[in-house]
């Protein structure tokens, strides 16, 4: 199942949304699958925990007010 997920991601250029990721290890399960997307692909993670979010490389990171 995972190599064909990953095969199918590799030549496609994909966004990735993660809504209220909590756990460091939610992150980093997604962080850690990086290398298998197109170049191009983005990644957009929201939180109220900024502290499980530890990143490297290119990352932006942006404060956004609550509604």
């Amino acid at each position: 199942m995972i190599i064909k997920i990953k095969d199918a991601l590799c030549c496609r250029r994909i966004l990735i949304v993660l809504d209220d990721v909590d756990k460091w290890y939610q992150f980093n399960a997604i962080v850690g699958m990086q290398n298998w997307l197109f170049q191009g692909s983005k990644i957009v993670v929201t939180t109220r925990n900024k502290a499980s979010i530890v990143a490297d490389g290119e990352c932006v990171k942006c404060k956004v007010e609550p509604l």
